[in-house]
């Protein structure tokens, strides 16, 4: 029973206090922002790679068709 104590304590300290001064919750809120920027990044690379493919299909050339399929598999 004392380690589950200990361990609560523990707990409670780092949660608190943090490792390094940052506490857990700011690290969770930071993972937070970034999945959600990531999501964004995702939206916005897929909606102007269909605007490009839109662009692109209506020129007669070919090399074009070649940079975008260059261009979305760095962008996905």
């Amino acid at each position: 029973m004392e380690v589950l104590q200990n361990f609560k304590i523990l707990f409670l300290d780092v949660w608190n206090k943090g490792i390094s001064g940052v506490n857990i919750s700011e690290i969770i809120i930071a993972l937070i922002i970034f999945l959600f920027f990531l999501f964004l990044r995702g939206i916005f690379s897929k909606f102007v790679i269909k605007r490009l493919e839109n662009y692109v299909s209506k020129t007669s050339n070919n090399f074009d068709n070649l940079d975008l399929g260059c261009v979305s598999i760095l962008l996905q």
